[in-house]
């Protein structure tokens, strides 16, 4: 039985849904549950992503800085004294830790960096002790709704409710980002509600501050929950504006802002030369620097440029635990690839003879639309069906022969016939497995062109065309490289050529790219003088490069 309750705040409508039948846990789309709660509640922040929205009229002239607010309820120099900040339940505290707060922080920035489709301008956040002050101060009051109302006008805030008291934090701020699946780029929502998702991914909020409270009771929405953890997070600076979308689309720090002098780690524009911002660790500043101070001697003061990239990139693998000690100077490699793209065909090749992959180009001999054999199909072609002959008959190619990209289908349920190019082709209705044919494109590539920007993969073979790099990309440390073999969509496509060995470093040339299915992870490693770094996630796109004859 379900049973369907509505909030209006601002101008939203929120819906959730209470099943009385198996254990609850919100995902973003809907409950799943019985004695064990959990809902989160909408940002008052505005915008287009959520059904039944109705828009507010606060103009952008209401975006503060959370910095400029007046620190109310202070009686010790910012700080505010927490009601009963000892009390608990069992063994969870009613204050967030310190190992908490960096651990929502790092929550926060890893989830920012995933964001599909890649953003090329998504800031890296940072922790706002004045932020975790009024989210302190309304998580206090154990009301399930936002606020303060004077303080709503200028921040994002997100609220989550559960009565496992031990569930992680980490956990709940999980289930705000998981409305991304019912979220289509720029502003489309498909599912109840994914303001909390964009406003957690919102490129221009820099800033957050968490906070909890343990309530002894809690009124959702006209039911008393008894014995709930209750979770603040307040942003700054506030997003889900109206008619704006989350975030620029494109090759991940290719937008940043200036103040951030082009530094990127893990997708994000930072502050810092070591993908870790400065003041990222709500407990002090001090320790971050004590940290680098002790890192710093450790150094090698003669270490040149590449190494400490190289460094850098080592520090930031998923694979390296704090204990281990790593190598300052990875191991380079020098190595060379044979492998092409292209498959060479003759007039009567046929894609039912093609077995491995890649089948997806083929060059072409002339004289192919004079052999006379039989052609099925218009558009789409019989599998049965000369390659070459079909490339005639469609016009991607000339009877002088040349390149050609061919997508597969499994089976389409009839072929018609045609006139064209001097070949006519005959139409079944006979369903069997078919192909379609097109032109190869040629396109100009900087240091920086990634397979996202172009083609990048989407569950279906997409053909990419065929790229021309400039010389000297393998110092151009800007542009990054994530994996050995088959790169992310989102590494360069000349520096990953060069570390593949299909270029040399010194050479413009052309190369082939394939782009496939993306990886559970990627493994970095050093070759030809490009760095390639690690990646722990998986992706849903990925590339490999091909020489060029």
């Amino acid at each position: 039985m379900l049973l369907w309750a509505t909030l209006s705040l601002f101008g939203l409508v929120v819906a959730a849904k209470k099943n009385i039948t198996s254990d609850i846990d919100w995902d973003g789309q809907g409950w799943v549950g019985t004695d064990r709660w959990s809902l989160t509640a909408p940002s008052p922040t505005r915008g287009p992503f959520g059904r039944g929205l109705v828009s507010n009229t606060v103009g952008s002239d209401a975006r503060m800085d959370v910095d400029t607010m007046p620190s109310q309820g202070s009686e010790h120099g910012g700080r505010v004294r927490r009601q009963s900040p000892y009390r608990s339940f069992g063994d969870r505290v009613n204050y967030l830790t310190s190992a908490e707060k960096l651990a929502l922080l790092q929550k926060h920035n890893e989830l920012r960096g995933r964001v599909q489709p890649y953003a090329s301008n998504m800031e890296e956040m940072v922790w706002d002790e004045k932020l975790a002050i009024s989210s302190q101060q309304w998580a206090d009051q154990c009301i399930w709704e936002h606020g303060p109302s004077w303080l709503l006008p200028l921040i994002g805030q997100n609220l989550a409710v559960h009565t496992r008291l031990d569930k992680p934090l980490v956990e709940l701020v999980q289930m705000w980002y998981d409305e991304h699946h019912d979220f289509t780029y720029p502003s489309y929502c498909r599912g109840p509600m994914c303001t909390h998702y964009t406003q957690m991914v919102w490129a221009t909020t820099t800033k957050v501050g968490c906070a909890i409270r343990l309530c002894e009771t809690m009124q959702v929405w006209g039911e008393e929950w008894p014995k709930t953890l209750y979770l603040v997070c307040d942003y700054s600076s506030k997003g889900n504006w109206i008619g704006y979308a989350p975030y620029k689309r494109g090759r991940p720090c290719s937008q940043c802002p200036p103040k951030y002098g082009g530094r990127c780690a893990n997708n994000l524009c930072t502050n810092s030369v070591y993908g870790q911002s400065q003041g990222s660790d709500p407990r002090s500043r001090n320790l971050n620097r004590d940290r680098d101070r002790n890192r710093d001697s450790n150094r090698n003061s003669n270490r040149n440029r590449d190494n400490q990239v190289a460094e850098t990139s080592y520090r930031r693998s998923n694979y390296v635990t704090p204990r281990t000690k790593l190598s300052t100077e990875p191991e380079t490699m020098e190595v060379s690839s044979d492998e092409y793209l292209v498959r060479k065909a003759t007039c009567r090749t046929k894609m039912s003879e093609c077995r491995d992959e890649p089948c997806i180009r083929f060059r072409c001999p002339a004289n192919c639309g004079y052999i006379g054999d039989e052609v099925i199909g218009t558009l789409w072609y019989d599998a049965r069906t000369s390659i070459c002959q079909a490339g005639v008959h469609y016009g991607a190619v000339t009877n002088s022969g040349g390149l050609v990209d061919v997508s597969s289908k499994d089976q389409i349920p009839f072929f018609t016939g045609s006139y064209r190019s001097g070949i006519t082709s005959i139409g079944t209705l006979t369903p069997a497995r078919a192909f379609m044919i097109s032109r190869v494109g040629v396109m100009q590539a900087d240091c920086r062109t990634t397979v996202d920007q172009y083609c990048p993969y989407r569950g279906r073979p997409i053909h990419c065309p065929r790229f021309y790099c400039p010389p000297s990309c393998a110092s151009y440390q800007y542009a990054r490289v994530y994996g050995t073999g088959t790169y992310t969509d989102n590494s360069s496509i000349c520096r990953a050529a060069i570390h593949a060995g299909v270029l040399q470093d010194y050479e413009a040339g052309y190369v082939d790219i394939w782009a496939r299915k993306g990886r559970t992870s990627y493994h970095g490693s050093n070759q030809n003088g490009v760095i390639s770094e690690s990646y722990g996630y998986e992706t849903g796109s990925a590339f490999q490069v091909f020489k060029v004859e």
